[in-house]
């Protein structure tokens, strides 16, 4: 009885196949090296090295045969490519690593970021994606809107791949042209007079084409050394992005403390010039996006703790305020001066608005309790100070509700007019101070 002995890479086994069933004292033998008998595939499989096996069947009448020489078996994946073969530029595509061909268009000179030569790749398909680290690839994808766009790239000569993109355009080109000069070929031997005519003009304007892009001298496929370039400028232009991004924020936090600097001392100057006198209503801006108004809407008490030891022996914490926070309270006329006037540079900025809170607070003649009235003052949009700020909020309200829509019947009189009017009586003209 003969029997093969070969090992499963796969499973990094050894399998042994009999010419016909061992008999019990190989069977036996088997059995103590821990093999296993296959019914589907025929033959007994195992862990054990190919010596013990042969060790253990020397008792049987188990003979192996001579085995035949083997051809070398070619591995089953590939190689690894050389750096300079990572992409492959085709006139219908690229290939990255060997890989499944990417299809591509191209587009010679027609991109409208581009004002000189430039070559702009489109990738062919659904889900095709263009080599983000070599191309700058532009996707405008918003799947908010139902609109699905393909990855493209446009290059400029200063790119590394610029040439090799040229010429597989150049190549797709040629075809294309060639189509087109047999097309007209075509018509002119079977259209009438006058077709032929254009037609003639068509290929000799076709031909032009073909004659210069012939000219195009092929460089072959990108190299080690385009790869690294394109690394080397991705790395200065991150450099060059992120100093540009450190610079930026140097001078916003410049022109923040500018603000706030010369913010503070406008406003002290409007106060000491008008200061709140009694009995009148007093303004205060208890918040402000504003770094004009940070001196005091970013104040905070300054408060300590103390341990209070009490006479039945229990102890408590108590919190002492030792400063209390800075409050900007301003008069009318004071209130009327500042917003106005940080109003206006806001809006000189042209970025955007900063949210500012005031509140309001007077007592009526004869009464105890204190009136109060609370708004939003959005720096930038020009209202003209205070007062106009809360006319032209009444002049809204007496023709519109709380959520905007118009109401059926406008009112004629409000609240806030009334409001707005009694203030005015508090200030003159509305000149800032020098």
């Amino acid at each position: 009885m003969e029997y093969i002995i070969s090992t499963n890479d796969r499973y990094n086994s050894v399998e042994i196949k009999f010419s016909a069933k061992p008999d019990e004292t190989t069977r036996d033998a088997l059995k103590a090296l821990k093999f296993r008998w296959n019914r589907k595939l025929g033959l007994w499989y195992g862990f054990a090295t190919v010596e013990a096996v042969r060790k253990a069947l020397e008792g049987g009448n188990a003979t192996e045969p001579e085995q035949p020489q083997q051809k070398p078996v070619k591995p089953a994946t590939r190689p690894n490519k050389p750096d300079q073969e990572h992409i492959r530029i085709y006139w219908n595509g690229l290939k990255i690593d060997g890989g499944k061909l990417i299809k591509c268009g191209y587009s010679l000179n027609n991109s409208r970021q581009q004002s000189g030569e430039a070559v702009t790749i489109y990738a062919d398909g659904y889900g095709a994606q263009l080599p983000r680290d070599l191309l700058p690839v532009v996707n405008e994808t918003d799947s908010y809107t139902d609109y699905f766009d393909t990855d493209r790239a446009t290059i400029s000569p200063d790119h590394p791949l610029y040439k090799y993109f040229k010429y597989a355009a150049v190549k797709s080109a040629i075809r294309d042209l060639s189509r087109h000069a047999d097309y007209c070929k075509k018509q002119m031997e079977q259209g009438t007079v006058r077709n032929s005519a254009y037609y003639a003009d068509e290929l000799k304007r076709t031909e032009e084409r073909l004659t210069a892009y012939a000219a195009e001298k092929d460089p072959g496929q990108p190299t080690a050394s385009d790869l690294a370039e394109i690394d080397r400028q991705r790395t200065e232009a991150e450099n060059a992005r992120r100093e540009a991004e450190h610079r930026a924020e140097l001078e916003e936090r410049e022109r923040v403390l500018r603000q706030r600097t010369e913010g503070r001392e406008y406003i002290e100057k409007v106060m000491e010039q008008y200061p709140i006198k009694t009995g009148e209503p007093v303004v205060e801006i208890p918040f402000s996006e504003s770094p004009a108004f940070a001196s005091w809407t970013q104040s905070r008490d300054k408060v300590r703790m103390e341990l209070i030891h009490n006479a039945d022996g229990s102890t408590e914490t108590k919190t002492i305020i030792e400063e209390p926070r800075r409050r900007l309270l301003l008069s009318v006329k004071a209130a009327e001066i500042v917003l106005d006037h940080f109003d206006k540079l806001k809006a000189l900025e042209h970025r955007g608005y900063d949210k500012t809170d005031f509140v309001i607070t007077w007592t009526e003649p004869g009464e105890t309790e204190e009136s109060r009235y609370e708004g939003r003052y959005d720096l930038g949009d020009r209202d003209g100070g205070l007062i106009a700020h809360i006319r032209n909020l009444a002049q809204w309200y007496l023709t519109h509700d709380a959520f905007g829509h118009v109401k059926p019947e406008p009112e004629t009189e409000s609240e806030q007019t009334k409001l707005a009017d009694w203030l005015e009586t508090f200030c003159g003209p509305n000149q800032e101070t020098a």
